[in-house]
Order: C-alpha cells, then sequence, then structure tokens
C-alpha cells in the first residue's frame, strides 16, 4: 500500500516539470556509483571523478543517507519532513527533469522492490519493459526499471523503484531523460 501512496505524491510533483516528449532507449541496468566526497545541501562539485565534469552538482541528504550527481547546468530543490524527500532536478530551458522521492519502509523484510510487489499493491500501473537493476557502490539498491504513463503527461516516463538502507528510491524521468537519469544513478551512493 505504501507503493501506491508514493506514485500518487511523486507523480503530482512530476506533473510541474515533466512533461518531456519523445521516446528515449530502454534505461539499462545502472552500474555501481563511485563514491563521492560527502557534501551536506544541494551544490557543486569539484570531483574529477564525476562523469558530469568538474562542475557537477551534487545533491547529498545527510538525514537520509544518500546522494548523487547531476549536470552542472541543471538545479536542484528538496522538500519534506527528515523522514521523506521529493528532489526534484531539472534544465527547465530544456524542459527536461526527474524527481527522486524517498520514503521509509517500514517492513524490515523488504530489500527490494520488484514487478510482482508493484502489481500486487498498484494492479492498474502501466509497466512495460521491466528490468531489474542494482543501484550503489555496492549495488545495495535492488529494484526494477521500467516504462510508464502518468496522467496528465504527455508520452512515457521512466520509473526507477528501488530499495536500499530501508528506504524506498522512485526516480521518474520523462524517456527523453534517460541518458541523463542513467548517468546520475551510476553516481549514486547510500550510507549513513
Amino acid at each position: 500500500m505504501i507503493i501506491a501512496v508514493i506514485i500518487l505524491i511523486a507523480a503530482g510533483g512530476f506533473l510541474v516539470f515533466g512533461r518531456g516528449e519523445g521516446k528515449g532507449a530502454a534505461l539499462p541496468g545502472a552500474a555501481p556509483a563511485t563514491a563521492l566526497s560527502g557534501q551536506n545541501a544541494v551544490g557543486s562539485s569539484s570531483s574529477a571523478l564525476s562523469p558530469f565534469g568538474e562542475n557537477a552538482g551534487t545533491y547529498a541528504d545527510s538525514d537520509l543517507g544518500f546522494s548523487f550527481q547531476y549536470p552542472p547546468s541543471w538545479t536542484a530543490e528538496a522538500s519534506g519532513a527528515s523522514s521523506a524527500r521529493l528532489v526534484t532536478v531539472a534544465l527547465p530551458a530544456k524542459n527536461q527533469s526527474f524527481q527522486v522521492y524517498v520514503t521509509p519502509i517500514d517492513d524490515p523484510s523488504i530489500t527490494a522492490i520488484t514487478v510482482a510487489e508493484i502489481r500486487r499493491d498498484l494492479p492498474n500501473l502501466d509497466i512495460r519493459s521491466p528490468e531489474n537493476i542494482a543501484v550503489g557502490s555496492n549495488g545495495e539498491g535492488k529494484g526494477v526499471s521500467f516504462l510508464s504513463t502518468l496522467s496528465g503527461v504527455k508520452g512515457d516516463v521512466r520509473q526507477v523503484w528501488f530499495a536500499a538502507n530501508h528506504e524506498f528510491f522512485q526516480f521518474t524521468s520523462s524517456v527523453s531523460s534517460d541518458d541523463t537519469l542513467t548517468t546520475v544513478l551510476k553516481t549514486f551512493t547510500i550510507g549513513r
């Protein structure tokens, strides 16, 4: 049931920025991430290891214990309580964005998000081209990537859902941002 509430919250926020068009290639399973130097807020990173270059932006959340990098021309804005977060990363001039919704998982037995679990909680959710993924430096984020549709959004959206560190992560993006999202997931780190 937690998944049903999450998709409704994140979909509403995605409507603000995510009216992307076009169809992209399927998002490949995310490769393990490169470790990031610790930062505690949205800002710029000077890490030479970033696939986005030395001026990459970094979103780091010390409350929830995760971070990722994004292209230098994009912006990141977070909202939510200390136990849940909605992060919107956008390039408004090009009408591109993705969102990350993070919330605690109360059931400690849930260590991965699966298509079967999603279909059990959201039987009417459009799930196409699902692919199992592992995210994080040690592949500790386990879940699924798939194409879907959202009411009010033109074209397909990419959904990447995974569980890690007793948190549920939901990345949502227009398929036109698949390449950016793939690279962001390669920089994703988890840990408290």
